[in-house]
């Protein structure tokens, strides 16, 4: 697991049963991946590119 310290915090009790909260802490900064914050960008389409998409897609339900 990527996690060394897991801190369990019980939340109010209920009817039902009881809540907990866990705090997961990482082992260390070279341990976290880091992702990219926006996805990559895609690359524009052509308005001929996407008549293409189109008219196959119109011969697949053929």
């Amino acid at each position: 697991f990527m996690f060394l310290d897991i801190q369990v915090k019980e939340l109010e009790k209920r009817a039902s049963g009881q809540a907990f909260e866990l705090i997961l802490s990482p082992r260390s900064k070279e341990a976290v991946p880091e992702f990219p914050l926006s996805p990559p960008k895609k690359k524009d389409l052509s308005l001929e590119e996407i008549q293409k998409k189109l008219e196959a897609a119109e011969e697949r339900r053929k």
